[in-house]
């Protein structure tokens, strides 16, 4: 067997086990409840997946021959982002969340370099995809430890969905929760580049995508949901959902040197994709003092695609093709049904229970503390427990009583940036550039 047949099968077996190492399974539980004090409660869940593909890149020095093909690719999935539950916690900071998951996907397939004389040909069939939260449904949430295993056949959970929810925090910051997904992908592929008198081809299927979608099965809820409710204090139950994409593709481009011939092609390009098809909520209400159940969503999409482009220098030939386009898709799609956003989130036994909050559901846990003086409480929007959940992305306040109390910000960006189909060519030298795609944002 050649040399380079061997390097190539080795990085291709480190390739495919990275894939194997990546996937989880359903979405375990993240439960606090009952903490009495000063900093109980607090939670971090921060599942980080990192995939580094190199794959199916041939490299020539001077006067040599080089070949590799590759099939694969990196991904990294996520099938669902645990529930994560912070309920009953009188104190100081108690009930503190942060929901984190964090995929880093990086692909260099396909390239050709050849040096002085040298021949190079490359070719791949993969690219690099991020999905976290594809059509799962979730662990169930609401139960305690020893009740967590029987919750498929009891629990009534927004299947499919995200789930945050804090609900009946008495003190000074409880209950805050920070959702950040970060999804970082970089796929370079396809690019041929040959040196002095090298010939160079270089051909790549796939591109760069990054997914982050909870969707909504079998008429249930689905969506993302972020709850604050029964908040008394300072500062508490306030919520961040800040979703972040950066997707950058580097693809199907061709750089010819003095009296060298490049050839690259490239169908793929870049995507972001960030959808809810049950919709997004966040959701505060009751929330009685100062600075309580503020609310941030901003979601980022971050696209750059630099594909089917060619420069040539003097006397060299450079041909580059790309087929794809840069795209990034925040949406909330819904299905025809509108069902109560919270009917189906957690009871707290002895809190306030919010418009249908958990209507129907066992508590998670018993108190025991005795009749507890609480605020009187008001018939507000909340009470009724609806919202336009068939889809679309919802921001709710309601009940807040004193100074600066359910505050919301929504704030999506989107950056989109396409470089492709563009032709440099040297004194004497021949460019030939195609593009098919463009850029495109929508939300």
């Amino acid at each position: 067997m050649k040399t380079w047949v061997r390097k190539s099968l080795s990085v291709g077996v480190l390739a495919a086990g990275g894939l194997l190492l990546t996937q989880t399974a359903a979405s375990a539980d993240v439960i606090t409840g009952n903490n009495f004090g000063i900093g109980n409660g607090t939670q971090a869940v921060a599942p980080v997946q990192a995939v580094v593909d190199v794959c199916g890149n041939s490299v020539a020095g001077a006067a040599g021959v080089s070949f590799a093909a590759c099939d694969g690719g990196a991904s990294a999935t996520n099938e669902g982002v645990g529930d994560v539950v912070s309920f009953d916690n009188y104190g100081i900071g108690n009930g503190t969340q942060a929901v984190a998951p964090v995929q880093a996907v990086a692909d260099v397939c396909g390239n050709g370099v050849s040096g002085a004389g040298g021949v190079a040909f490359a070719a791949c069939d993969g690219g690099a995809d991020a999905s976290m939260g594809e059509e799962n449904g979730n662990g169930g949430g609401y139960y305690s430890t020893r009740e967590a295993a029987t919750e498929r056949t009891e629990g009534r959970w927004d299947k499919a969905a995200t789930n945050i929810v804090s609900s009946g925090n008495y003190g000074i910051l409880n209950g805050t929760q920070v959702y950040a997904p970060i999804q970082t992908v970089i796929n370079v592929c396809g690019l041929a580049i040959p040196a002095l008198g090298g010939v160079a081809f270089a051909e790549c299927d796939g591109g760069a995508s990054a997914e982050q979608e909870s969707t909504r099965l079998e008429g249930r809820r689905g969506g993302t949901n972020l709850v604050s409710s029964g908040n008394y204090g300072i500062g508490n139950g306030t919520q961040v959902y800040a979703p972040v994409q950066t997707v950058i593709d580097v693809c199907g481009n061709s750089v010819a040197g003095l009296g060298g011939v490049a050839f690259a092609a490239c169908d793929g390009g870049a995507s972001a994709v960030n959808e809810s098809r049950g919709g997004t909520t966040m959701w505060t209400s009751d929330n009685y003092g100062i600075g309580n159940g503020t609310q941030a969503y901003a979601p980022i999409q971050i696209v750059g695609d630099v594909t089917g482009n060619a420069v040539s220098a003097a006397g060299g030939v450079a041909f580059a093709g790309s087929e794809g386009g840069a795209s990034a898709e925040l949406e909330s799609t819904s299905k025809e049904e509108v069902l109560p956003v919270l009917d189906s989130l957690p009871v707290v036994a002895g809190l306030p229970v919010v418009g249908s909050l958990g209507k129907g559901v066992p508590a998670v846990a018993d108190t025991n503390l005795g009749t507890k003086t609480k605020p009187a409480r008001t018939t507000t929007a909340a009470e009724e427990g609806y919202g336009s959940n068939g889809g679309g992305t919802n921001l709710i306040s309601t009940g807040n009583y004193g100074i600066g109390n359910g505050t919301q910000v929504f704030a999506p960006v989107q950056i989109v940036a396409d470089v492709s189909g563009n032709a440099v060519a040297g004194a004497g030298g021949v460019a030939f550039a195609g593009s098919e795609g463009g850029a495109s944002a929508e939300q």
